[in-house]
């Protein structure tokens, strides 16, 4: 989050423009993209599936 309000103040626009987000208690979460890796745990992350978007009103869609 520090990073888009950075981007915010010298950019004047964000670097992540989302209304998919939900507060957690530690940090900016967007649910689908943490279902999908939450199994990892603490373990890298191999293979990224790749996260796209079509719209600001578009869900998150996950493409293999």
């Amino acid at each position: 989050m520090f990073l888009n309000v950075i981007h915010l103040l010298e950019y004047k626009n964000p670097l992540i423009d989302d209304d998919n987000f939900e507060k957690w208690d530690y940090g900016p979460v967007i649910h689908e993209v943490y279902s999908e890796y939450s199994s990892n745990g603490s373990q890298e992350i191999k293979k990224p599936k790749r996260h796209i978007k079509k719209s600001r009103t578009d869900k998150w869609r996950i493409q293999g």
